[in-house]
């Protein structure tokens, strides 16, 4: 056996970053169907006014003409979106989950964005969001966030990854479906230039080349980042990787450091692919656009 084809089954969850020789999670072929369909998730920011946020976790502000219960609708109309277009993919043979699965303490606002404050309960709203998207037997792998979100002295997304049964997280990883080679990780830089935001994705692949050169790690069909929550993609097809993509967030619109300190378009979605054999796959990224939602003032009437 090579070391491409080792099977990991870590149930302590270790971190395998920066390991020579680091040996990927290989998922099956499903013969009964002839492709694989995965989902590629990440960002999600749950207890975030603008998190993903599970309906049994919610409650219906009294003020129904509030920012409070616009901010509400908006979460509803996001999560039924999600899932809509997860019900067109059914089944899910497996999911990458690429971090911040929860907004943590809030702390560049204060915590007042919040709607759930306790850690621990947003750890439980994005496992019940992990489960919702995925079937029965669907397997599943996870990478860690930013400490920001997920925690400096504890790690809360191992607790999600115990509650959903993921075969593994860890900081930077490969696992492989039908096949084909994923690489990801959560973090990558961001831009807010339109025309330098595929930069990081190629910088990250070059590296990727040169760890696969010195044969330290494999190298992927298909390079994933997140954290930036905007969705761009870009590759060759005499190389590899072949796909290189930034995923969509799971967090819509709405954050007070976004709004206030950032520039640019933001994505809400996420990314699926079908592999039929390691030579032929397909992918797409659903992603909800918003209405006109300004209440534009009229000066000088």
């Amino acid at each position: 056996m090579s070391r491409l084809d080792i099977f990991i089954d870590d149930d302590e969850g270790e971190d395998f970053d920066e390991l020579p020789n680091t040996p990927r999670v290989i998922i099956p072929h499903n013969d009964s169907r002839g492709y694989l369909t995965g989902l590629i998730v990440s960002d999600f920011h749950s207890g975030h006014w603008a998190g993903f946020t599970h309906p049994h976790f919610e409650s219906v502000p009294n003020d129904t003409t509030g920012a409070s219960h616009k901010l509400y609708v908006i979460r509803r109309m996001c999560y039924d979106f999600v899932m809509s277009e997860v019900a067109k993919l059914r089944p899910i043979d497996f999911m990458i989950v690429n971090g911040d699965c929860i907004e943590g303490k809030g702390d560049k606002s204060g915590g007042r964005e919040n709607i759930i404050q306790d850690r621990n309960e947003q750890a439980a709203c994005a496992a019940e969001c992990i489960k919702a998207m995925a079937d029965p037997g669907t397997e599943i792998v996870m990478s860690y966030g930013t400490p920001h979100h997920t925690g400096k002295e504890e790690d809360f997304e191992k607790q999600i990854a115990n509650n959903v049964g993921a075969l593994k997280i860890s900081n930077h990883d490969w696992c492989e479906a039908g096949g084909v080679v994923f690489d990801y990780k959560h973090k990558i830089g961001s831009s807010s230039s339109p025309v330098g935001r595929a930069t990081a994705l190629w910088k990250a692949a070059a590296w990727a080349q040169k760890w696969a050169l010195r044969g330290e790690y494999p190298l992927a069909d298909i390079l994933i980042r997140s954290h930036v929550h905007y969705h761009v993609h870009t590759g060759g097809m005499n190389e590899r990787p072949r796909l290189l993509l930034t995923t969509p967030a799971l967090q819509s619109y709405g954050s007070i450091f976004g709004t206030r300190e950032c520039e640019g378009l933001v994505d809400f979605g996420f990314v699926w692919v079908r592999i039929y054999d390691k030579h032929n796959w397909k992918w797409d990224a659903p992603c909800l656009t918003f209405d006109h939602q300004l209440d534009i003032v009229r000066l000088c009437k």
